[in-house]
C-alpha cells in the first residue's frame, strides 16, 4: 500500500467528494495516504486477456495490460522475497551449498488457490560451464524436469507429489513452497469440489508466524513442520553436490520462481473434455509459462 507517488512525493488527498465528483470545501487534504494498490503476482492472466482481446473481449486497453503485467513483475522481484548462499562449505570432492529463501510478504507464499507454487531453480556448473548439478530446470511449457532433462513424474497427471526438503543431493529432487490437496481417500486431487484436506502445505510463512495463533488446525504448515529451518519468514534448504576440486572452478546460480498456474494442476485440468478448458489451452499454448523469477542470487564456489 504505498504512500509515496511516482515521484517519490508523499501522497496527500481529501477522503471525500460530493456525487459530482468535485471535493467537499470543507474536507482537508489527508498525508500520510496509502493507495489501495493490490496488483498480485499473476502475469499470465493480463497477459492472455491482452493478447486473446477479440475473444475474451475485456475493458482494458493493451496499455492497461502491459502495465499490470509491468506492475505484477516489479513486485515480484523488489517486494516479494530474496535469495541467499550462506556459507558453502566443501568437504573432498563434495559441496554443501546452503540456500537461505527469505519472505517479504504478510501471508504465506505463495497464497490463493492452490494451483500456484513457488521452487528453487539450483545450477552448478563447473569450468568451461559444464553443468554438474540442475535442479528446478523447466521446459517451454513450465514442466520441472530432472538432471537428465526427463518431465519429472510428480507434473505428470496421476504422479506423486514432491515432498518439502530438508536437503538435496540427487537433481531429480526440487524444493517445491504449494498446496497439493488430497481426497478423502488422502489421494492427491486437484479439484476443489474432491478435496477434504491438505496432502501437503509448505508455503512459506509469514515473518509474524506462531504456532500458538488461533486455528492451527487449518493454518498450520502439512510437510516441513518438522524441519527446523522452516520457520515464520525462511527456509533454508541444503544442496549437497559432486564438485571434485580439481574440475573447478564453479558457479552456482539460484532462483525463486513463480508460476500462477502450475505445470502438474493444469496437466490434471486438461484431462477433462469441455470447450473452456480447450480454449484455455489453446490460448496457454503461445505463452512463456516457465515462470517469474522472483529472486536470484550466484556465487563462486570454494
Amino acid at each position: 500500500m504505498p504512500s509515496f507517488d511516482a515521484g517519490g512525493q508523499p501522497i496527500a488527498t481529501r477522503i471525500a467528494r460530493n456525487p459530482m465528483g468535485s471535493d467537499f470545501g470543507m474536507i482537508a487534504e489527508r498525508s500520510p495516504y496509502h493507495e489501495h494498490a493490490f496488483v498480485g503476482g499473476n502475469t499470465w492472466v493480463p497477459t492472455l486477456l491482452r493478447d486473446h482481446a477479440a475473444e475474451l473481449r475485456p475493458r482494458g486497453t493493451t496499455v492497461a495490460f502491459d502495465a499490470t503485467v509491468a506492475w505484477a513483475r516489479d513486485q515480484l522481484e523488489h517486494a516479494t522475497a530474496t535469495v541467499s548462499l550462506e556459507g558453502v562449505v566443501r568437504d573432498g570432492d563434495r559441496v554443501r551449498i546452503p540456500v537461505v529463501v527469505r519472505s517479504a510478504v504478510g501471508h504465506k507464499f505463495p497464497s490463493g488457490y492452490p494451483a500456484r507454487r513457488a521452487w528453487l531453480r539450483v545450477l552448478v556448473r563447473a569450468a568451461g560451464d559444464t553443468v554438474v548439478f540442475r535442479s528446478g530446470a523447466t521446459d517451454a511449457a513450465g514442466r520441472l524436469l530432472g538432471g537428465d532433462g526427463e518431465v519429472l513424474a510428480s507434473e505428470q497427471v496421476g504422479g506423486s507429489f514432491e515432498p518439502h526438503h530438508v536437503e538435496i543431493d540427487d537433481d531429480a529432487h526440487v524444493q517445491i513452497y504449494e498446496v497439493v490437496m488430497a481426497d478423502g481417500d488422502g489421494s492427491p486431487t486437484h479439484r476443489l469440489l474432491r478435496a477434504d484436506r491438505d496432502a501437503k502445505d509448505n508455503r512459506l510463512l509469514p515473518a509474524g508466524w506462531s504456532t500458538t495463533a488461533p486455528d492451527q488446525d487449518r493454518i498450520a504448515p502439512v510437510l516441513g513442520v518438522d524441519d527446523a529451518d522452516f520457520v515464520g519468514g525462511s527456509d533454508r534448504v541444503i544442496y549437497e553436490v559432486d564438485a571434485p576440486a580439481a574440475a573447478g572452478p564453479y558457479t552456482v546460480e539460484v532462483a525463486l520462481v513463480y508460476q500462477p498456474l502450475s505445470a502438474r494442476h493444469l496437466a490434471e485440468l486438461l484431462e477433462y473434455d469441455a470447450e473452456e478448458i480447450d480454449a484455455l489451452a489453446r490460448m496457454l499454448d503461445g505463452l512463456d509459462r516457465s515462470g517469474e523469477v522472483v529472486a536470484s542470487t550466484n556465487a563462486m564456489l570454494p
